[in-house]
């Protein structure tokens, strides 16, 4: 027994189907909470081997995070860039540049001592500045002029002329389709030297290449690709080392650079069955993932290396800046759309990613991840998943989560000290993810066994007491004994309208009244519990509700306001429906009407009966002035009146007008009611101001005994199209009867109410 008399149910019959001696498959599921976390596990390796793209951004995004938090250290460079800035367009003029004015650059750089150049730009097409190609394309020229042009040098070639006894290395770009011209060759590579299985199955490919034209790519020491080959989301993490188009196996522009500034005469790559290892050249051998793409280790932006192309043309730069550098030639101009994103920077000039990369393999900084990352990974998030299988039951939702939580702590660490010390790149957001789900489930699964003993009290209160009730006592069953709280709340009551001659319709027919009832409160009920209100009771034809109590509401009145709106409009479209029902079945058309009236002030909530029996219900004076105000909403002819503290916590929210001051019945004070005419959007119509300022002005002169001013004011709120038309009826005729019969002089306009 509990408080209160009640006796639970016995547990087989909540757990039985009827005439049952077994529980059902649900039930029986629930009871091998193992078995599920189990599944969930298998389910969670597949996602982890499946890898679908919210997986593998998420780690990415992890290891940008690292990449941010810790970047490579920024060391002494020998890597410089030249860059062609908007100042050194503002100087020489719009890209691209006369082929002479590059082979100046190129000649200042090397006078000045630099080791190697390289050109992060695509000379894919010849100079149109040089004399021979103008011959041919002005207009106009006399023969003379014409076969002058022809007979002077060509640019590409005087450009060409400057690579000549210097390491220079052009570019080429990856196409995704087939290449635009054929330069009759194929292009320049190194020789590569196959240590284990071809790579070619494992690299990276493209259908076309743009290339340097033939020219200054045969005049070139070196030629590598600029393709920097950002993941889906943009960024640049990982740029292949090598690349393939066709039967071509092209280094990237980085590692010729290098290859050509050590003299080197080629490159290394190792595979093994699952992909390509690294690629190698002199001392150096570089990490990839088993596609050949590096792992880009980046350093914060060394500005400080940039050189304006500008100042190395004009000679300003001193040599000993530039001697035994290497240098990219690249450009961060706007416009020119050399432009990238990268782990810890928005936006980078591709030139300076390529000088990361160059500064990265000097420097032997790597970062790696090794082809068996994912099976590690996958074998860390099969043993943690099992291990909370079984610690769950054990420890309880508390504990598990304190362990998981300390274990996710642990692999974090594990991850950051790889990175930091090792270069080494872990993924543990799936197995901590993986872990908390799993936790979560096991968790949830708990709750649901929970859940069904709680059930045992609704079930058992459920014919007794309130929904809100059951809920709060099944959470706290220590509230299962008499009494209450003061606090508070506001009252709402609703009364059907003439439900005397409503219920005379239905003499013959009680269960269809009953029918009506029913379907007018279950939308009046459902516009109650949409706005946060308790229903209390069902009264006849009368709905009692209240709001802020069991659960606190701090804006009580409004939500209170904003259902009784909402019944009105719930009941329209109930008339709606009966009307085209009665047409339908050719009986006659009725509209039902209802009154609410709401109070808000201090109540006693809570278990309110006998030792027998009780329910949780509100007392008060507060109660009894809501029900005065609904009997009122018939009198003054607006559907909703509401207490003057109502009105005064909704007033900027709601479109609200002063009814009246009256004296209720059985009461010794006066108090104001007020009407609530619609929400907010009404409020800030310009129509209802006007007519909120014309009744203002309309009562002050009626409560003066100024009959005259407050007909005149009458007659303005009377034309408004939001008039609320049978109160000011009611003025009109009350404003007649005291031109005849005068009230006394002392006479404060406060109205008795002789009905409830």
């Amino acid at each position: 027994m509990l408080d209160g008399g009640f006796r639970l149910l016995p547990r087989k019959n909540l757990w039985q189907a009827p005439g049952s001696g077994t529980g059902s498959w649900f039930l029986r599921l629930l009871g091998q909470p193992r078995a599920i976390g189990i599944v969930l596990l298998l389910g969670l390796l597949v996602v982890r081997v499946w890898d679908p793209p919210p997986v593998s951004s998420l780690r990415l995004n992890v290891f940008d995070y690292y990449q941010t938090i810790q970047p490579r250290p920024s060391l002494p460079s020998n890597i410089l860039v030249v860059d062609v800035d908007e100042p050194s367009l503002a100087r020489h003029g719009q890209w691209p540049w006369p082929r002479t004015l590059l082979a100046q650059l190129v000649t200042n750089l090397f006078e000045a001592g630099v080791e190697a150049v390289a050109f992060d730009i695509v000379f894919a097409e010849p100079d149109r500045t040089s004399p021979p190609r103008l011959a041919e394309e002005i207009l106009g020229l006399d023969e003379q002029t014409r076969n002058r042009l022809r007979t002077m040098p060509d640019h590409d070639v005087l450009f060409a002329d400057t690579f000549k006894n210097h390491s220079v290395v052009v570019s080429g770009s990856g196409l995704s389709t087939p290449s635009p011209t054929d330069h009759g060759q194929p292009p320049r590579k190194p020789p590569i030297v196959e240590i284990g299985t071809d790579p070619q199955a494992h690299l990276p490919s493209f259908q076309g290449l743009l290339r340097t034209i033939p020219v200054l790519e045969h005049a070139a020491s070196g030629h590598g690709i600029i393709s920097l080959t950002p993941e889906p989301d943009g960024v640049v993490r990982r740029v292949p080392a090598l690349l393939r188009v066709g039967s071509d196996v092209l280094p990237t522009l980085s590692l010729e650079l290098l290859r050509v500034a050590t003299k080197e005469l080629n490159l290394s790559v190792y595979t093994n069955h699952a992909g390509i290892e690294s690629v190698a050249l002199s001392q150096i051998r570089i990490p990839t993932d088993r596609l050949g793409r590096m792992w880009v280790h980046y350093a914060e932006p060394n500005w400080n290396r940039f050189f304006s192309a500008a100042d190395v043309l004009d000679g300003t730069i001193s040599a000993q800046n530039l001697t035994g550098k290497i240098v990219l030639i690249g450009t961060s101009a706007v416009g020119l759309g050399d432009i990238h994103v990268t782990p810890i920077h928005g936006s980078l000039p591709g030139v300076e990613v390529h000088a990361q990369i160059l500064d990265m393999m000097l420097t032997q900084s790597f970062l790696t991840r090794s082809h068996l990352a994912m099976v590690q990974e996958l074998l860390t998030t099969l043993v943690l998943g099992l291990f909370v299988i079984l610690v769950v039951p054990f420890f309880g939702a508390v504990g598990t989560l304190l362990i998981s939580a300390l274990v996710a702590v642990g692999l974090l660490a594990t991850s950051w000290y790889w990175y930091t010390n090792h270069g080494v790149l872990i993924d543990v957001t799936f197995g901590a993810i993986g872990l908390f789900g799993l936790y979560s489930v096991l968790s949830f699964l708990n709750y649901v066994r929970e859940e069904h003993t709680r059930q045992h009290i609704r079930i058992a209160f459920s014919r007794y007491v309130s929904p809100m009730l059951v809920e709060k006592l099944t959470r706290q069953p220590g509230h299962l004994k008499l009494g209450g709280e003061t606090k508070e709340m506001t009252l709402l009551f609703c009364d059907v309208r003439d439900f005397t001659s409503i219920s005379e319709r239905f003499q013959s027919d009680p269960q269809a009244l009953t029918q009506l009832i029913n379907r007018l409160f279950t939308r009046l009920t459902e516009a109650i519990l949409v706005h946060d209100g308790t229903v209390d009771k069902y009264m006849g034809d009368t709905i009692m509700a209240f709001w802020n109590a069991p659960f606190d509401d701090a804006d009580h009145a409004a939500h209170a306001c904003a259902a009784a709106l909402d019944m009105l409009k719930k009941l329209d479209l109930l008339n709606k429906a009966q009307e085209a029902e009665a047409l339908a079945s050719d009986t006659p058309v009725f509209s039902l009407k209802i009154g609410i009236g709401i109070n808000t002030g201090s109540c006693v909530v809570g278990n309110l009966g006998s030792e027998q029996r009780f329910n949780y219900s509100v007392l008060g004076d507060s109660v009894n002035i809501a029900s005065r105000l609904e009997g009122q909403s018939k009198v003054y002819g607006v559907s909703i009146v509401v207490g003057s503290r109502t009105a005064d916590l909704i007033r900027d929210r709601f479109a609200l007008l002063e009814v009246d001051r009256v004296l209720l019945k059985g009461k010794e004070d006066s108090a104001r009611i007020f009407g609530v005419l619609g929400d907010e959007a009404l409020a800030q119509d310009s129509h209802f101001q006007a007519l909120a300022e014309a009744h203002a002005a309309m009562l002050s002169a009626y409560r003066l005994q100024q009959w005259s001013q407050a007909e005149t004011f009458l007659d303005s709120c009377r034309i408004n199209p939001h008039a609320p038309s049978e109160l000011y009826m009611l003025y009109t005729t009350r404003i007649a009867h005291y031109r005849h019969q005068p009230p006394p002089l002392e006479w404060d306009g406060v109205f008795v109410a002789t009905s409830k």
